[in-house]
């Protein structure tokens, strides 16, 4: 197979709302430093509340046994399965229609300023392909962190693809349960990027709606809480000093940085405050924010990188009072969602993964040492041969 055409992505995030699954036919050719596709499918698909309770609990702050977390790596493998099979049934194919597949897997720990720098990410890719008989790529931040760099973020490859022949100066934002961005100059070669994790995307202002739910609610929903409540500027404040903030490029976070436990932290300033749960999710929505905005100020704007135009996707995009937040703070420079151009921001993350996986299958290096701080350009990933062969 010189050239994959149909290739299915899925990808699940920090914020464990979700498992994306994207099918995407390539329109591009080998080598080509621009890419076309065409969406085919697209489905989001819930966790069962046990997988869901237990990745958390082996995520925060390294919980879980060896026993627990070999367990859930092969009982993801199988859900991941399950999920891209009824995509493609829904779909009207068949597995063996499929020319390859690419699977992020579950990060349950990030750690790149370790001693050792080390992530992972399960989801048996072995089951997958033995499951679907399609060759399976996997594991694809490892690699680069053995060049030196952060693992992450891993899709600034691929914006750069989609959009590199931009006209103007943009931002790629995305506000999954962390907040990442890729800049690309108008005109700018691969080498011109910059990339970062921005800090909390929707992960806080998610654990907060449960926590004062009791699980009852899962989101703060068209911002319906924040939009009720009062940001209360000293605790934004005193948010702010987190250190990730702090933090020089690369630099990339993830639970182990802005958990359960630092929802609860805060959560405990808001009770002694005698504050209102709703100004607690105000204050949390404004801290995403103005995360997001500072990074752009210290690394973009007062670096004399001009910035014309942030194209936002992810979750914290549906979000009312995120979107006009940033609006706000970013004014005159307009604020889009992937929709607005007639991408499916949903999709992106799982159509992200399914690019990647179509490059690496091709030897095409996709890491940008730009972003995340790798020695050199590396190909990305692991292959497990389908039933087809490699």
């Amino acid at each position: 197979m010189e050239n994959p055409r149909r290739v299915l992505g899925i990808m699940s995030g920090t914020s464990l709302d979700g498992i994306d699954v994207a099918l995407i036919d390539v329109l591009s050719e080998i080598g080509s430093n621009r890419l076309n596709y065409q969406l085919i499918a697209f489905k989001t698909f819930s966790f069962p509340a046990s997988i869901r309770k237990r990745l958390l609990a082996v995520s925060e702050e390294g919980g879980g046994t060896t026993a627990e977390i070999s367990e859930l790596n092969f009982a993801l493998g199988y859900l991941y399965s399950n999920c891209a099979r009824k995509l493609i049934k829904e779909a009207g194919l068949t597995p063996e229609d499929i020319d390859l597949l690419g699977c992020h897997g579950q990060t349950i720990q990030h750690l790149p300023q370790q001693k050792i720098p080390s992530t992972l990410q399960i989801g048996e890719p072995g089951i997958i392909a033995q499951e679907l008989g399609i060759r399976t790529i996997s594991n694809f931040r490892a690699r680069d962190m053995a060049a030196g760099g952060e693992g992450a973020p891993i899709v600034p490859y691929v914006d750069f693809l989609l959009f590199g022949r931009a006209e103007e100066n943009v931002v790629l934002q995305n506000i999954g349960g962390i907040g990442n961005f890729t800049y690309i100059p108008a005109g700018g070669s691969l080498d011109c990027l910059l990339a970062s994790d921005t800090g909390p995307g929707n992960i806080l202002i998610d654990g907060a709606v449960q926590l004062i739910t009791a699980g009852v609610e899962k989101m703060d929903k068209d911002g319906n809480r924040a939009r009720q409540g009062k940001v209360q500027e000293h605790l934004l404040s005193k948010m702010l000093e987190h250190p990730f903030l702090q933090r020089e490029l690369p630099r990339t976070t993830g639970r182990e940085d802005f958990g359960r436990t630092v929802v609860d932290d805060y959560w405990n300033l808001f009770q002694a405050s005698d504050l209102s749960s709703n100004d607690f999710i105000a204050t949390l929505t404004a801290f995403t924010v103005e995360s997001i905005y500072l990074t752009y100020s210290r690394f973009l704007l007062n670096k004399n990188r001009p910035l014309d135009r942030v194209i936002i996707a992810g979750g914290g995009s549906y979000n009312p009072v995120i979107m006009e937040g940033l609006q706000k703070k970013l004014d005159p420079i307009s604020c889009v969602r992937y929709e607005d151009l007639g991408f499916n921001g949903e999709a992106k993350e799982a159509v992200a993964i399914a690019i990647l996986a179509w490059t690496s299958y091709q030897g095409q290096p996709n890491n940008v040492p730009a972003a995340t701080g790798a020695r050199e350009r590396v190909v990305l990933g692991d292959l497990t041969p389908g039933q087809k062969g490699w």
